[in-house]
C-alpha cells in the first residue's frame, strides 16, 4: 500500500431494517445474504460474494450483532474462500435471548483472481434463528 492509499471499508447498518437469519439445521453454514452493496477496487460485488479481480493480500473484516431466538444458543460466523472455511476468520458466540451482543475478527489473508469471499454463519447448538440488527463486513486490498 502506497502512502495516501485510501482504504474502502464497507460497513452496513441494519438497525432499521433488521436480517432475519433462519436456521433450518444445527451445525449445517447458511449464507448471509444481502449484504454487498458497493463496488470496490480489485473486488466485484455480487449478490451474497466478493469476487476478487487481482492477487494480494487483503485485510478481511466482519463484526455481527444481534438477538438469538433461544437462550442459550451459539452462533458462529465465518468467512469462506470459495466454499472453504477459513478457519482464522471464525469465531463463536453463546447468546441469551435478551442478549443483543456483538462479536466479530479481522485478520489479512492472500487472496487470488478469481477467488470469492462469503460470510456465513450456524447455529452450532440447537435449530433456534437469529436476528441480524447491525453487520459489518469489509475486504481491503493492502499489498
Amino acid at each position: 500500500m502506497a502512502s495516501g492509499d485510501q482504504l474502502q471499508l464497507e460497513i452496513l447498518d441494519h438497525s432499521e431494517d433488521d436480517i432475519a437469519f433462519a436456521i433450518s439445521v444445527q451445525s449445517q453454514w447458511e449464507v448471509v445474504t444481502g449484504l454487498v452493496q458497493n463496488t470496490k477496487e480489485r473486488v466485484t460485488p455480487e449478490t451474497d460474494q466478493w469476487t476478487v479481480t487481482e492477487n494480494g493480500v487483503y485485510l478481511l473484516m466482519w463484526n455481527v450483532s444481534g438477538t438469538a431466538a433461544n437462550d442459550g444458543d451459539i452462533f458462529e460466523f465465518a468467512f469462506f474462500r470459495d466454499a472453504a472455511l477459513i478457519v482464522k476468520l471464525r469465531r463463536a458466540r453463546k447468546f441469551s435471548n435478551v442478549d443483543a451482543g456483538n462479536f466479530g475478527v479481522t485478520l489479512p489473508i492472500r487472496l487470488s483472481a478469481g477467488e470469492t469471499v462469503s460470510l456465513k454463519g450456524r447455529n452450532i447448538s440447537s435449530t433456534g434463528d437469529f436476528t441480524l440488527t447491525d453487520v459489518g463486513w469489509g475486504i481491503v486490498r493492502i499489498s
